[in-house]
């Protein structure tokens, strides 16, 4: 069967066996996301979550897909609410330089109507004491977020060991917390990953996130599943717990881990846009993926239109001869990057990755990837796999052994 491979800028045209590819999710409906506002899990609309007067602030994640349109109509239908006093708040984003024009997309969108800002976890006085959480640690998150009558969270619903699901508070518990929070939660991410690809018990944070979102009041949530072309594939909206409890079974579903018997010897690959950006933590997540399902030795072909990395892991990756040495002084003090590099330094051990980007051939090199810089040569890579499996926007399936 014919298979399109897209990523931004970049399509490859490739011809694979029916078996190398999984069953594919059906596309949405049109209008999912008004009909998931119009009846929202375990809540009333939106509208009636709130009394004139109140204090709404929209928690967006940059990674849930069409991000914009979500904030559009929950404005929207705010709007039939009067006295209400709306903002748009993003968390900090390492390596998305298109945070800013996002926010400028947004107010755009909303005839900058409504102000919309970037937390700064730099800054002391946009955080504010919130509570003692049950162990006595003293929480402490966004300004905004704690003065607020009422938080809506639109974020993006993925696998992941320390969460279980991304999502709802999930959101905004680091990354609107403090510096030492957010890099503490960096090392346990990476634990987390660690432990789940090698078999071992994952470290969990869902209950202290969870408890913060008890603290903190988080009602109404909406949680986004990125389909392969990196739009909404579906979305769950409501009470914050049961949004994610939903989002999750659809994601069981339709992203079934990957059994340990399950190995392959070639796994081809895209990673899609979402909202015009191709993310090198996404590709880490997708390239994770390849590695877990080809085991030791095999092949992961990666399309995924990538931009230059600029974060202290990432830049000192492409300049070591001996990248394992990177691993212990980014485990010990992980910089906002280190996900990514340490990711990718672990799978190009085990694995040979070969990339289909617009990066020059010496800067993948460097990286330790292989480059592809004729698409035919993803065709011959296929035909001569005895197994080859092909995986659509990777960086959303579940990772771990079953």
């Amino acid at each position: 069967m014919e298979v399109t491979l897209t990523s931004r800028q970049i399509s490859v045209q490739t011809v694979v066996p029916d078996s190398a590819v999984g069953t594919a999710a059906a596309p949405p409906p049109d209008g999912v996301l008004q009909r998931a506002l119009d009846a929202p899990l375990e809540l009333p609309p939106v509208n009636q979550c709130v009394v004139p007067g109140d204090r709404v602030v929209i928690a967006a994640d940059p990674d849930a897909p069409q991000v914009i349109e979500a904030i559009t109509e929950i404005h929207h239908r705010l709007c039939s609410v009067p006295e209400l006093s709306i903002s748009i708040l993003l968390p900090p984003e390492f390596g998305q330089p298109h945070l800013t024009h996002l926010a400028q997309e947004i107010g755009q969108a909303l005839e900058n109507a409504v102000p919309v800002e970037v937390y700064d976890a730099e800054d002391e006085q946009q955080r504010s004491y919130l509570a003692s959480s049950a162990a006595g640690e003293r929480i402490y998150l966004a300004r905004q977020l704690v003065d607020a009558d009422l938080v809506i969270t639109i974020s993006a619903a993925q696998p992941d060991p320390l969460v279980g699901t991304t999502g709802a508070t999930a959101l905004l518990y680091p990354r609107f917390s403090e510096p030492a929070i957010i890099a503490d939660f960096r090392g346990r991410e990476l634990r987390a990953w660690q432990n789940a690809v090698t078999g071992h018990a994952a470290e969990s944070a869902s209950e202290l996130i969870e408890e913060i979102g008890w603290l903190l009041g988080v009602q109404f949530s909406v949680s986004i599943v990125c389909g392969p072309d990196g739009t909404l594939e579906n979305v769950f909206c409501g009470r914050a717990d049961a949004a994610v409890r939903a989002a999750a079974e659809y994601l069981q579903r339709t992203r079934p881990a990957v059994a340990e018997d399950a190995t392959t010897d070639l796994v081809v690959m895209d990673v899609a846009a979402v909202n015009e950006v191709c993310s090198w933590r996404q590709f880490a997540r997708a390239v994770t993926v390849g590695a877990t399902l080809t085991g030791y030795h095999g092949r992961v072909v990666v399309v995924c239109d990538l931009e230059a990395p600029d974060g202290t892991a990432m830049t000192a990756l492409s300049r070591t001869e001996n990248p394992e040495d990177l691993e212990q002084p980014l485990m010990l003090e992980p910089p906002p990057d280190a996900f990514e590099a340490l990711q990718l330094i672990r799978c190009c051990r085990d694995v040979r990755i070969l990339l289909r980007s617009s990066l020059p051939d010496a800067f993948v090199e460097e990286l330790g990837m292989i480059p592809i810089s004729d698409a035919d040569e993803v065709q011959r890579l296929i035909d001569q796999a005895e197994s080859p499996r092909v995986l659509r926007s990777a960086s959303g399936t579940c990772c771990w052994p079953a």
